[in-house]
Formats: C-alpha cells, sequence, structure tokens
C-alpha cells in the first residue's frame, strides 16, 4: 500500500495535468497518483495513460459523463488507497518537501488526521512566484474542544492531507454534491485532532484556462457554505452573542469572497444569500454590504432571476420584452445567454396573439381591464415586481444601468 495518494480531478486541460504528472514523476516519495477525468474531450486520457508505467501505483478514474466539479473530487479521494490522501487542481504542483514534514508530523502523531498547510502563487507564463497564501503563521493544534477558537480564526481553508480512512468514512459528500471546509472540520475534531500550518504545501499557477467559476460556486453551494456555517456555530460552547457576531464575521468574509468571483461572472443571487443570513444575525454590520450588493448587482441579479423563470416554464428561446428604458439592457443580458428577444409596447403586446413558445416580459404589470394577460399562462414576469423581491434595504430604487 502506498503511503500517500495524490489525487488530481482534471477536465480539458491535458497540457496542465502532462506538467503536473512529470512533476510528480520525479518524486522520490512513495506516492499513488490518482487522475480523476470529468468526461474531457480532449487528449486527456491520453495523457493519463502514458503515464501508467511511470509510478508504482497510478489509477486513471473517467466519470461517466460532465458531472459537478466536486464529483471529479470526490471520485478521485475515494479511489485513492495510500495511508493517507491529498488532493489538489491539474494547475497546481505538489511541493514535496512540504509533504514530506507534514507527513513526519502526522505519523509522529497519530491522533492528528489531517493538517491544513500554504501555498505558493506563481505565474504560469513566466514561473514567477506572486507571493503566499498562509492560514497561520506557526503551526496551530486543534483538538475536539477547541471549535470556538477554530471558528474565530479560519473561515477558509485549502484541502487539507488527511488520514484516507477518515476521508473515507466520516467526511460526507452529500446531496448537494458538495463538500466544504466546515464539514471537514466537524468530521475531524469528532475523531480527533487537526493542525493548519505555515508549512507550503503547494503551488498554485495562475493562467487564463481556469475553470469558470459557475461551475462550482453556484447558488446551491453559496446555500451550502451559509447553512454550514449556522450549523457548525451551534455546536460552539460560547454565549449567543459571541455566536452571533462570529457566525456575522465569517459570512462577511465569504460574501467578500463570492462577491469578488461574481464581478468575475459568478452568481449575484447567490451572493445576496450571504447578507440575507448575516442581516439575520447582525443587522448593522451587514446593512453597508446589502446597500453594496444592490450597487453592484440588483441588474444582474434580476436577469439571473428571469432566466431561471422562463426555463422553469419551458418556453422556447423567444422573448418579447416591453419597449422602456431598461428594455436595451436586459435585451443584450438575455441574448448572451442565447434567447431570441424582441422589443414591443405593451399595447402591442397585449392586443396581439399569445405565442406558446415566447415568455413576456414587463417593465410593471400593465393594467389588463380585459384580462390579456391570462393568455400568457403565468409565461410572464414584471422587472418591477423581480427587483423589488431582491431588495434587501429600503433605500430609493435606483434603476440606472
Amino acid at each position: 500500500m502506498p503511503l500517500v495518494s495524490i489525487c488530481i480531478p482534471t477536465y480539458n486541460r491535458a497540457a496542465l495535468l502532462k506538467r503536473h504528472l512529470e512533476h510528480l514523476a520525479a518524486f522520490r516519495l512513495d506516492i499513488e497518483v490518482v487522475v480523476s477525468d470529468n468526461y474531457s474531450s480532449d487528449e486527456t486520457p491520453a495523457v493519463a495513460k502514458a503515464f501508467e508505467d511511470r509510478f508504482g501505483a497510478f489509477r486513471y478514474l473517467r466519470l461517466p459523463g460532465r458531472m459537478h466539479p466536486h464529483r471529479c473530487w470526490d471520485s478521485a479521494l475515494r479511489g485513492a488507497t495510500g495511508d493517507y490522501v491529498y488532493a489538489l487542481g491539474d494547475d497546481d504542483l505538489v511541493v514535496e518537501a512540504g509533504l514530506v514534514e507534514l507527513l513526519a508530523l502526522m505519523r509522529s502523531r497519530p491522533s492528528v488526521l489531517a493538517a491544513f498547510g500554504a501555498q505558493q502563487l506563481h505565474d504560469l507564463e513566466s514561473g514567477r512566484m506572486l507571493g503566499f497564501t498562509r492560514r497561520a503563521e506557526t503551526t496551530e493544534l486543534y483538538g475536539s474542544t477547541d471549535r470556538l477558537r477554530f471558528f474565530s480564526r479560519h473561515w477558509t481553508l485549502e484541502f487539507p492531507l488527511m488520514r484516507r480512512d477518515v476521508y473515507q468514512r466520516v467526511v460526507l459528500f452529500d446531496t448537494f454534491n458538495r463538500f466544504f471546509l466546515w464539514s471537514w472540520v466537524d468530521a475531524i475534531l469528532r475523531h480527533g485532532e487537526l493542525v493548519v500550518t505555515p508549512v507550503v504545501m503547494f503551488e498554485h499557477h495562475l493562467h487564463d484556462k481556469r475553470l469558470t467559476h459557475e461551475q462550482a460556486v453556484d447558488t446551491e453551494w453559496m446555500f451550502k457554505v451559509a447553512s454550514e456555517i449556522e450549523s457548525f456555530a451551534a455546536t460552539l460552547d460560547c454565549d449567543p452573542a459571541t455566536r452571533a457576531r462570529l457566525i456575522s464575521w465569517q459570512l462577511a468574509q465569504w460574501y467578500g469572497f463570492h462577491a469578488g468571483l461574481t464581478g468575475a461572472g459568478g452568481n449575484p443571487c447567490g451572493v445576496r444569500l450571504f447578507i440575507r443570513k448575516g442581516m439575520g444575525h447582525d443587522p448593522a454590520a451587514f446593512l453597508p454590504l446589502a446597500r453594496e450588493w444592490e450597487r453592484r448587482f440588483m441588474m444582474a441579479a434580476l436577469v439571473d432571476v428571469l432566466k431561471a423563470r422562463i426555463e422553469q416554464w419551458g418556453v422556447g428561446k423567444r422573448v418579447v420584452v416591453e419597449d422602456c428604458d431598461i428594455a436595451p439592457w436586459i435585451a443584450a443580458q438575455l441574448g448572451k445567454g442565447g434567447l431570441a428577444v424582441r422589443m414591443a409596447t405593451s399595447n402591442t403586446i397585449l392586443a396581439g396573439a399569445a405565442a406558446e413558445d415566447e415568455y413576456v416580459l414587463f417593465k410593471a404589470l400593465p393594467p389588463d381591464p380585459e384580462g390579456s394577460l391570462g393568455r400568457y399562462a403565468a409565461r410572464y414576469s414584471s422587472c418591477l415586481d423581480v427587483l423589488g423581491s431582491l431588495r434587501l434595504t429600503n433605500d430609493e430604487l435606483n434603476l440606472t444601468v
């Protein structure tokens, strides 16, 4: 049985996978390499096959179809056979010296079930090191009675070096097809100890072929993050005011993180969830964030909701937008999603025939004394009503796009 399994989820990045496997092939450590392929359509299978004989233990697992990225991660970890498992992306490189150091620490202290290390940031094209991401300045040990201390210090960590039997027996890969920090921490502290250390475990290489954030950071993922923060906080031995303050801090950290992803094409409606949750715990602290969200993302969130409603009703890729001040912008945003959009006045819409494959958008629902809207069988929305349902504050609503 190998000492440690290096688990690499991958999708359509054959060149990066090859680079990572070449790096691992030079290791002196007793490793197993497990590649989990999320149904790639490029040369990934051929790259994996070329490395089969270059490791003492090598497994290539190909998912039967394209799945959520976290399913790919879990597949690699479930397929591992080493005493320890360590998972990281195909655009990362394991630092062997750091791995050796943490393996020695964990082997000398059997009660330590997982070790969270640090990372170096590099530019892929130039190879230049850009800096470090450290979660601790010295090695910190946490046991079952240290939940409050851990929760007050850490809000995110990279995947740990973990004992394989612990991951495969007690870490839950749930019905959301996701896993998350607080699931791991809760499971680990129920059965033993963990460490957070400044030892560098891997290099992350920044490049322009990163997976889109929407693949992993969707609304369900954000809901899980917020729910796990609250669930873990419920186990803390502290007074209600301290618990509320710490939950607020955690939610604010994740709001900032996901708001950054949203600016790069993520999910603004999911980001709003953190504000809703946070306002329930600390309204004063989250009111500025609520105003910021409305200023930055409200119109984009409107489009997200409208797209979901159009999909829900199962109509064709045709949308009629009432001709109004925000209609050109909304039409352009929906068109980017592959929808055929046309604009018409409200009178024209109400007087015309109701096409079964069209969804109608009004800025505000018009007077309808003859019941003309009934012909659309609820295949319509009012933008002002949707915006109203997205409100977090009582500030004046500004529709300037």
